[in-house]
C-alpha cells in the first residue's frame, strides 16, 4: 500500500471514529439534560423540604408543607420536563418564533403581534390583584430555579444555540391568555367561511348556522330526556352500579407532534389539600382532575365568539388614522413592533388597534376589525382561574371559577363525592341581534352590535338532570328552542353515537365507560351509509351495495369496507362544492353535513353539467372515484399516525435523536368516540392522523384511588428521557394508568424519590 493511500485510510478511519464518537458520545452528553428523578437538591427560598415521588412512568406526586412550596415545585417540574415546549408556547403567544427559526415564522409572528396578546397583558398586568401576583410568582420562581441549576438545558436549546431568558409572571399571563384563543381556534372556521360565503353568494351561510335537529344538544331542553354529545360524560348515582357518580373524559388535541400537551401530576399540601390530574406546562394548576371533593374536565366548545366588522378608515397610512363609527370618528392606536429574525435583519411591523379590537386588514379606505370576547375580559383571568380550580368544593364555586377564565371556550363537566353531576359552558356569550355572525358586518350597522353579555344564570348549564347523566364535547350545546341563538362550528355526528350508547345505561361501570371511549362505530357511517348504498345501486354495483349494507359502521383498523367508506366520504365534499369553488372546495369540507341535510338541495346540482343532480347522483360519483382508490387494503394501512418532534424536519437530527414515532395503523374517524381527525395525503392516497384523544380520564367516586388517567406520548418533552414516549403504545391500546390520591396508595406505586431541601 502506497504512503498516500495509507494516509487516506488513516484519515477516513479517524473521521469515522470521530463521527461515531460524536454520534454516541453526543447523545450521552445531551442526556445530562434529562430531568432528575431521585436524590436531593438544595435550593434557596423554600419554606421546608419538599418530597417528590415518581411512579414507573415518571408521574410525580409533590408532598409539601405549604402551598407556596407546592407551586414552586410545580414550576420546577414543568421546567425540568417541558422547558422547550414552554419556550415555544411563550414565543408563539408573544410573536417571537422568528428569533429562533428565521423568516419561515415571520408571517405567524406578525399575526400574533397584530392580535396583541403580549401587548394587552403588558397594559393590564398592573390590574392583577396582588394575591394572585404573589402566587403566580411562586410558580415562576420554581421554573427559574430549575433553569439556574440545570447541568445542561434540553437538547433543543443546545442544538439551536440559544438560552431562554428567565420567566416572569407576565409570561405566565401571556401563555394563559393565548391558550384561550388557542381553544377557540381549534374549531373556528371564521376565515374559511368569510371567503367561502363571499364566493358562494346568496344565503350560503345558512349552512353554517343550521341546527341539526337529529343531533342532540348537551343542555336539557323542556323535553323529559337529556340530549347528549360525546367524549366527556358524567353519570349520577342512579345510573351507576357503584351508586356513586362516575366521570369520564377524553379531550381531543393534536397527536401528531411531540411532546403532547398534558403533564400529569399529584399535588399535596398540608395547607391546601390534595389534587391529581393533568396540567398545561406554563400554567400553575390542575386543568383536569379532582381534589377528593369534586372532579372537573373539559372539551372544546366551538361557539362563535368572534365577529368581523368593516369600517371606513381615514388616513390609514398616516400618523393619526381614524375609523368612522356609529358615534363619529374614532382614533386608532398605532404601534410599531420590531420582530427579531434569525440570520436576517429585524422586521418592523406597523399595527393598528381600535377600541373594539385589532385591525386585521386594510383594503383601500376600508378596514376590517376583529371583535373577540377575550379582548373584553381581563387578560390575566385565564391563568388565575386555572390556578383556582383545585380549591373548588361545590357546583356554585365551580361555576364561578370556570366562568371567570376570560374567553376560555370549553364545555366543563363536573361531578362530586356526594353524587352531584353538572355541566357549565365556560365562555362568556355576547348578547347579539339576529344578524349573520359568520360574515363580516358593517361597523355602522346598529343592529349588528353587541349589547353586553348574558348573565351566568342564562348561560348554558345543567345540574343533576332528571335523566341522571350529562354528556358534552364539540356538539350543539343547546336546542333550536333555546331562548337565544348560539352560533358555532359544531361537530354534530359523534353526538348520535354517544347518545345511542349512554341512553340505555342503567348500571354503568368504569370498564363500560372505558369500552365506550374505545368505540369505533362512526356516527357519520351510521347516518350516511344508506346514501353510499344508493350511490352503489346507481352505479349498478350490487356487490358494493351489499357490502356497504352489511357493514356495521365500525372504523376498525382491520376493516376494508371502512377504507372504502373513508375514500367515499373524503371525495363527497368535492362533488358538492368544486363547481362553485374550484380548488378551494377543500375549505368547504366542514359544510358537507349541512349540505347533505339542506332541504333546499341548493348545493347538490353541479353547475358544470346539464343534468339536475340529486344527492344520490353525487354519492354515486364520489363512490365511483372511491372505487378507483386502493380501498381493498385494511383501514389501518390507509390511515396511520406518525408523531414527530419539531426538530425532526432536520433528517440527521431525526435519526440521531430518534425524534419520530410511527407510522402506526389507527382506526376511527372524526365521528367515532375513539376519534381520529385526519389530513388526506394526495400523493400516498392515505389519511394522516393529526388529532385524537390526548388523554383518557375515568373516575368512579366509590373508589377515589381507582382514578385512572392515560395520556398521549409521555411525561417528558426531552427525546432522550425514558419518559418521552412510554405512554404512547399503552394509550393507543386503551390501557388505563392508575392515579391514586391518598398517600399510602401513591407511595405503594412510587419507584423513586427526589427531595428539594432549603439551602442553609
Amino acid at each position: 500500500m502506497s504512503r498516500p493511500i495509507r494516509w487516506l485510510a488513516v484519515i477516513v478511519l479517524t473521521l469515522t471514529l470521530a463521527a461515531t464518537g460524536a454520534w454516541f458520545g453526543g447523545r450521552a452528553w445531551l442526556s445530562r439534560s434529562v430531568a432528575q428523578y431521585a436524590g436531593e437538591v438544595m435550593l434557596a427560598g423554600l419554606d421546608a423540604p419538599i418530597e417528590i415521588t415518581f411512579d414507573a412512568r415518571g408521574v410525580p406526586h409533590v408532598w409539601a408543607e405549604t402551598d407556596r412550596d407546592l407551586r414552586f415545585a410545580m414550576g420546577w417540574l414543568h421546567a425540568s420536563e417541558r422547558l422547550f415546549q414552554m419556550e415555544l408556547t411563550r414565543r408563539m403567544a408573544r410573536g417571537e418564533l422568528s428569533e429562533l427559526f428565521g423568516d419561515v415564522a415571520l408571517e405567524l409572528d406578525t399575526e400574533q403581534r397584530r392580535l396583541g396578546f403580549a401587548w394587552q397583558v403588558a397594559h393590564e398586568t398592573a390590574t392583577l390583584p396582588e394575591k394572585e401576583r404573589v402566587t403566580l410568582g411562586q410558580y415562576v420562581d420554581g421554573i427559574n430555579a430549575w433553569m439556574q441549576q440545570a447541568p445542561l438545558l434540553p437538547p433543543e436549546f443546545v442544538l439551536l444555540g440559544t438560552t431562554p431568558r428567565p420567566w416572569t409572571v407576565e409570561d405566565v399571563l401571556v401563555v394563559g391568555f393565548y391558550q384561550t384563543w388557542y381553544s377557540l381556534s381549534l374549531m373556528d372556521r371564521g376565515a374559511d367561511y368569510r371567503d367561502l360565503f363571499a364566493t358562494l353568494g346568496g344565503d350560503a351561510s345558512r349552512l353554517a348556522g343550521a341546527v341539526q335537529r337529529w343531533s342532540p344538544p348537551t343542555v336539557p331542553s323542556p323535553a323529559p330526556r337529556l340530549a347528549t354529545a360525546s367524549n366527556s360524560w358524567v353519570l349520577g348515582p342512579a345510573r351507576t352500579r357503584s351508586g356513586a357518580a362516575l366521570h369520564a373524559s377524553d379531550p381531543h388535541l393534536e397527536t401528531s407532534s411531540a411532546p403532547g400537551l398534558w403533564y400529569a401530576l399529584g399535588l399535596h399540601s398540608r395547607e391546601g389539600g390534595d389534587a391529581v390530574g393533568v396540567s398545561g406546562p406554563g400554567l400553575p394548576g390542575i386543568a383536569m382532575g379532582h381534589n377528593s371533593h369534586v372532579a372537573w374536565a373539559f372539551t372544546v366548545a366551538p361557539v362563535d365568539l368572534v365577529d368581523d366588522y368593516w369600517f371606513t378608515i381615514d388616513d390609514a397610512e398616516g400618523a393619526a388614522p381614524q375609523l368612522q363609527t356609529l358615534d363619529g370618528m374614532e382614533s386608532l392606536t398605532v404601534r410599531t413592533d420590531t420582530i427579531l429574525v434569525k440570520d436576517a435583519v429585524p422586521h418592523v411591523v406597523r399595527l393598528l388597534r381600535a377600541p373594539m379590537g385589532p385591525v386585521m386588514e386594510v383594503r383601500g379606505d376600508s378596514a376590517r376589525v376583529m371583535r373577540w370576547v377575550g379582548f373584553e375580559k381581563p387578560s390575566w383571568s385565564p391563568a388565575v382561574a386555572i390556578g383556582a380550580l383545585s380549591a373548588v368544593r361545590d357546583f356554585p364555586s365551580f361555576q364561578r371559577v370556570v366562568t371567570s377564565a376570560g374567553a376560555f371556550a370549553v364545555n366543563w363537566t363536573y361531578s362530586d363525592r356526594t353524587g352531584n353531576i353538572g355541566y357549565q359552558l365556560g365562555a362568556p356569550l355576547p348578547i347579539r341581534g339576529p344578524y349573520d355572525t359568520f360574515t363580516p358586518q358593517s361597523g355602522t350597522d346598529r343592529s349588528a352590535q353587541w349589547h353586553g353579555y348574558h348573565p351566568l344564570a342564562e348561560s348554558p348549564h345543567a345540574f343533576n338532570p332528571a335523566v341522571g347523566w350529562l354528556v358534552s364535547t364539540n356538539n350543539q350545546i343547546v336546542s333550536a328552542d333555546w331562548s337565544y341563538a348560539l352560533p358555532g362550528y359544531y361537530d354534530v355526528a359523534r353526538a348520535t353515537r354517544a347518545f345511542a350508547l349512554l341512553d340505555t345505561v342503567r348500571d354503568a361501570t368504569v370498564e363500560q365507560s372505558r369500552r365506550f371511549q374505545a368505540d369505533m362505530i362512526s356516527g357519520i357511517a351510521l347516518r350516511w351509509r344508506a346514501l353510499a348504498v344508493r350511490g352503489a345501486e346507481q352505479l349498478e354495483r350490487a356487490d358494493i351495495a351489499e357490502r356497504l349494507q352489511r357493514w356495521d359502521g365500525n372504523m376498525r383498523a382491520t376493516d376494508t369496507t371502512a377504507t372504502l367508506f373513508a375514500y367515499w366520504w373524503e371525495r363527497l365534499p368535492r362533488e358538492f362544492f368544486e363547481d362553485e369553488l374550484g380548488a378551494e372546495w377543500v375549505r368547504a369540507r366542514a359544510l358537507t353535513i349541512a349540505a347533505l341535510e339542506d332541504t333546499t338541495h341548493a348545493f347538490t346540482d353541479d353547475g358544470r353539467t346539464l343534468l339536475r343532480e340529486s344527492r344520490e347522483h353525487l354519492a354515486a360519483r364520489a363512490l365511483e372515484h372511491a372505487l378507483r382508490e386502493p380501498w381493498q387494503r385494511p383501514f389501518g394501512a390507509m390511515q396511520t399516525l406518525t408523531v414527530r418532534h419539531p426538530l425532526a424536519q432536520v433528517a440527521v437530527l431525526d435519526r440521531w435523536l430518534k425524534l419520530t414515532r410511527g407510522p402506526m395503523p389507527l382506526g376511527g374517524d372524526d365521528a367515532t368516540l375513539n376519534a381520529s381527525f385526519t389530513r388526506f395525503d394526495t400523493t400516498t392516497r392515505s389519511l394522516a392522523v393529526t388529532t385524537g384523544p390526548s388523554m383518557r380520564y375515568l373516575l368512579d367516586w366509590a373508589d377515589v384511588d381507582g382514578f385512572t388517567m392515560s395520556r398521549h406520548l409521555g411525561q417528558s418533552g426531552n427525546p432522550l428521557s425514558p419518559h418521552f414516549d412510554d405512554f404512547l403504545a399503552p394509550h393507543l391500546a386503551g390501557e388505563p394508568w392508575p392515579m391514586p390520591i391518598t398517600r399510602e396508595r401513591v407511595l405503594a406505586r412510587a419507584v423513586t424519590t427526589l427531595r428539594l431541601v432549603p439551602q442553609p
